[in-house]
């Protein structure tokens, strides 16, 4: 099957017209109807059918979209692969990590490598706990930055190093009112009046919460669960419309609490800090390059202890307070 034929396809399909996806493309419209005139020969169905609004995909079309979708997006990372390979000088770095520190810490950690590394060519990928298990199984990543402990499936198969702590934290909209977390501060027994987003059940996110709160005497079962959302961003999403209260790591919502779109709440009494790690396989390819970056990691987190310090007592001190810190130093 020719990978053109279903480039031109899925332009067809999301274009809804042959000629804005002749646009789209850079060829002609003749050359797009015969590249689906020979498609639906190949296939024997018909793809679109003409409407007055344009191109209407048929059901033979809508199934074969996501096929066609695959193999286009496998042949161009092919591809990508075959230019790395002639690029020997360059060595390849696959970095996984989950929302938090692949959204915060990581893109500043691979700029500055790259500062003192040489000819490394380094991708990042970030996933959701699931996905990030899933992908470490199969050897998908040459290390990987984690917010969950690694214990819970590499058994001894990785090669695994903490790099600080980060804390769990209550978020919720600016825009809200409840007055338990505008102060700051909340009661334990106050955990139970509030309409919680909290991760699927029996999900890694959901079992490392609950582990979390029966460490600090707080009845996990107690919650009231409005809403189960997996996926970080589309809990930020949630919460910025309103939708409830959640639990978040402090590095995930840190940008959505800069922006001043969520504000954040610590539990009175309990810290809730889970431990950020770096991981490699120990089965796995070992380069200088990795080697150097994973030392690099290591060089890292020690500035991100003490950073992190810092910021625990600042959010967990009441804002009068702060602004008193702050004209002292002032002064």
């Amino acid at each position: 099957m020719n990978i053109e034929r279903l480039r031109v396809f899925l332009a067809v399909y999301e274009c809804s017209s042959m000629t804005a996806a002749a646009a789209r493309l850079g060829i002609t419209q003749p050359a797009v109807s015969q590249s689906i005139r020979e498609l639906e020969a190949e296939v024997h169905a018909s793809l679109f059918l003409r409407a007055r609004k344009g191109l209407l995909p048929t059901a033979h079309a809508d199934r074969f979209w996501e096929a066609a979708r695959r193999a286009v997006r496998a042949f161009d990372t092919a591809e990508l692969e075959s230019k790395v390979l002639h690029q020997p000088s360059r060595a390849a770095m696959r970095v996984g990590a989950t929302f938090g520190p692949g959204t915060s810490i990581l893109p500043a950690a691979i700029h500055s490598f790259l500062g003192v590394a040489g000819d490394v060519l380094p991708s990042l990928r970030v996933m959701e706990n699931e996905s990030m298990a899933s992908a470490l199984r199969t050897g998908d990543f040459d290390v990987a930055v984690l917010n969950f402990a690694p214990a819970r499936f590499a058994g001894r198969r990785f090669e695994a190093q903490t790099l600080f702590r980060d804390p769990m934290v209550l978020v919720e909209s600016t825009a809200a009112r409840n007055p338990h977390l505008v102060s700051g501060v909340i009661l334990r027994e106050q955990l139970k009046t509030l309409p919680m987003i909290l991760p699927p059940l029996g999900t890694i996110a959901r079992e490392q919460l609950i582990d979390l709160l029966e460490e600090h005497r707080i009845d996990a079962h107690a919650l009231v669960t409005t809403m189960e959302i997996e996926c970080p961003s589309a809990v930020i999403e949630a919460l910025a419309l309103g939708s409830g209260v959640a639990f978040m790591s402090h590095f995930t919502a840190l940008a959505a609490i800069t922006q001043g779109t969520l504000r954040m709440a610590t539990i009175a009494g309990a810290s809730l800090n889970t431990n950020v790690t770096a991981v490699r396989d120990r089965q796995g390819m070992h380069s200088e390059a990795l080697d150097a970056f994973w030392s690099h990691l290591q060089r890292l987190s020690y500035l991100s202890v003490a950073q992190l310090e810092i910021l625990e007592e600042r959010d967990a001190a009441p804002p009068s307070s702060q602004g008193a810190r702050s004209s002292s130093k002032a002064s």
